[in-house]
């Protein structure tokens, strides 16, 4: 072997080894759309831009009393308000059948540091009487409870992604590239644009098949067959100026989205027509709710100002709203369709009041359904 032939495999093995290290070291921070961090076995994907739910009337409605004990347990553990330094977090649940936590994760985005969040983190856990170990995964630090399944992993200056270790390690191959995100599954990422991308809050999902057979007796169960075709569905909400709500409800055919509807709106007449209901906050809330189909979408909207949520709140909580409704109807057989009104709009910009005129924005036609 003369020298060139050497040089040539000196090279050649050092730019083999350049690109192998850029490809696999661990990324300096998460993809800043959160659908990347996600992995592509989420069934259920839920989103809060974490800021401006806390700045929210909303929020503060929610967490008077027992919410404001709860963040003064914080500043006390931690020295600060963790809430206020998170910018936005992502909960998603992987396909498994349950809601157990070994098929959770949470991703965090924020200005807080391992240092920080971490020394945070140890002490809450050993105010409940646990303990913690440092550690690394996939190259970044990290700390795992000795007492459970739980691990955190501090990725870059701002990443935090927390749960047991299968969700774990799933997000942090979404995140870097390695493994398949739910950014790449139509119906995730449909609703995502639709619901979630400039909402305050989102929660995302699609019908796996496990998911089916549950599906199907409620269907029978509520005799509305329909409900056994779902595709996926969503809803998303801005909390600015009391609550804009979109919610989709995706079946597999347009025929199926039309039966949904008409379910809807008779329960929603149904409630309606419940006695002393139109005295009520929830009656003028209710009045406000717009449902159309479609195509293989059911569109519901709705826009509740700061005063009727803070009265919505007090009705629920002084337990004003038990016995109201009752089972959903059938939906009518056999009923000829009416003709199809105007489309509902996504709701945009501040709530408006309840049957005000909807926003001009129009929603785009839904992504064909997954086989």
């Amino acid at each position: 072997m003369n020298k060139q032939q050497i040089l040539f495999g000196v090279l050649g093995a050092t730019l083999l080894g350049v690109t192998g290290y850029l490809a696999f070291r661990p990324h300096a921070s998460l993809p800043e759309k959160p659908l990347e961090s996600v992995p592509n076995s989420a069934v259920l994907v839920a989103h809060a831009n974490v800021a401006a739910l806390i700045r929210s009337p909303v929020f503060r409605e929610l967490t008077q009393g027992s919410g404001d004990s709860s963040i003064a347990r914080l500043r006390s553990l931690c020295g600060f308000n963790p809430l206020e330094a998170i910018r936005e977090a992502t909960l998603f649940v992987s396909e498994g059948g349950n809601l157990s936590p070994e098929h959770i994760g949470v991703v965090l985005r924020g200005r807080v540091g391992a240092g920080d969040l971490g020394q945070c983190l140890r002490r809450a856990v050993e105010t409940d009487g646990g303990t913690i170990r440092n550690t690394t995964i996939e190259g970044f630090p990290a700390v795992v409870s000795t007492g459970g399944v739980s691990r955190a992993v501090f990725v870059g200056d701002d990443g935090f992604v927390e749960g047991a270790e299968a969700p774990v390690l799933a997000a942090l191959h979404a995140a870097n590239g390695s493994g398949r995100s739910a950014a790449r599954d139509p119906q995730l990422a449909d609703l995502w644009e639709k619901l979630g991308a400039d909402r305050d809050l989102s929660v995302l999902s699609r019908v796996p098949a496990s998911w089916r057979e549950p599906l199907t007796a409620l269907a029978a169960r509520q005799q509305i067959p329909a409900l056994a075709h779902l595709v996926a569905m969503g809803i998303g909400l801005r909390v600015a100026e009391g609550v804009t709500a979109a919610a989709i409800i995706r079946a597999s055919a347009p025929e199926f989205a039309r039966s949904i509807a008409e379910a809807i709106t008779a329960y929603k007449a149904q409630i309606a027509r419940t006695a002393l209901i139109g005295f009520t906050p929830f009656g003028a809330a209710l009045a406000g709710v717009r449902i159309e189909a479609q195509g293989n979408d059911v569109v519901i909207a709705a826009d509740l100002t700061a005063a009727q949520v803070s009265a919505l709140v007090s009705l629920v909580t002084e337990g004003g709203l038990s016995g109201i409704g009752g089972s959903a109807p059938q939906a009518p057989p056999g009923v000829a369709q009416q003709p199809t009104p105007a489309p509902t709009q996504l709701p945009t910009g501040p709530a408006q009041p309840a049957g005000a005129a909807p926003s001009p924005e129009v929603m785009r036609p839904s992504a064909p359904p997954q086989p």
